[in-house]
């Protein structure tokens, strides 16, 4: 799996060089442009996580740039980190957060503070993606609970066609599981298949269990009976893949999204995160 990448945007290079190896040290995936065109189209092509930027620009300012990177479906839900020198207005400022700019840094910045930044509004993106696949996810199964009865699909089944009919309207970042009482996995997305590096058909044949690693491996009977009984719960959960190796997911989860059928959303969480919520 990737790391999360990050675009810096600053008509300095010694800024950008200087950025560039923090973040990359962090664990992060960094491009670089210089101006606000460059910044557009590497947006486009690259579709970053988030994008730090200098407020000053040569050909434009951070407004222009957040006002291009909205008008267009690939850039439109980028966050945005502003770094600036400069006193901005409150209308300045809310301006920007309406376009998508989450967060304004002071320069100069300091470096733990820009990665801790950077990291949090990451995850908060990936929160927000997630419940709105959980959503998309929840809206189907009412609509697969008219379509069918208990008498006439299995849960497997029903649990398949639920994948499947949500799809199209789901981000392809973002991983489907969904389980049985017992915590079995019924059906599952080719996302989630490569997130933990079994073949969907394998992996419909294990359960929580067999991909929760240690320490975890220990209580999870206990987390699986927490989670049923908040029936709602999100945070980072480590996973283990085929390959032995315990991965951080940042996961939202809701149970009985319909009878005995309990979905996860799913994706990488941020780079060189090691909280376990």
């Amino acid at each position: 799996m990737e790391s999360n990448l990050v675009l810096i945007v600053d008509d300095d290079l010694d800024t950008r060089e200087l950025y560039k190896l923090v973040l990359e040290v962090a664990g992060f995936r960094v491009a670089e442009a210089g101006t606000r065109a460059a910044a557009i189209a590497l947006s486009s092509r690259l579709r970053p996580d988030v994008i730090v930027t200098d407020w000053m620009l040569g050909d434009g300012d951070g407004l222009a740039l957040c006002r291009a990177l909205r008008r267009h479906g690939r850039t439109r839900l980028i966050p945005i980190i502003a770094a600036t020198g400069m006193m901005l207005s409150d209308e300045l400022r809310m301006s920007a957060r309406q376009l998508g700019c989450e967060v304004f840094l002071t320069k100069p910045i300091n470096i733990d503070l820009l990665v801790r930044t950077i990291r949090g509004t990451i995850e908060l993106r990936q929160a927000r993606v997630l419940r709105a696949a959980a959503a998309v996810v929840r809206r189907h199964a009412s609509w697969v609970r008219r379509q069918t009865s208990e008498a006439s699909k299995s849960q497997k089944a029903s649990a398949a066609t639920l994948i499947a009919a949500s799809g199209a309207r789901v981000r392809q970042s973002v991983a489907l599981i969904i389980a049985d009482d017992a915590g079995h996995y019924l059906a599952v997305n080719e996302q989630a298949a490569e997130l933990t590096g079994y073949d969907a058909d394998v992996l419909t044949t294990l359960s929580v269990a067999d991909l929760t690693p240690e320490p975890q491996a220990e209580v999870k009977d206990e987390l699986w009976h927490q989670f049923m009984a908040s029936g709602a719960q999100e945070g980072v959960y480590l996973v283990k893949r085929r390959d032995g190796a315990a991965v951080p997911l940042r996961y939202v989860a809701f149970a009985n999204i319909a009878p005995g059928l309990h979905l996860s959303a799913l994706s990488p969480a941020a780079s060189s995160l090691t909280h376990v919520a």
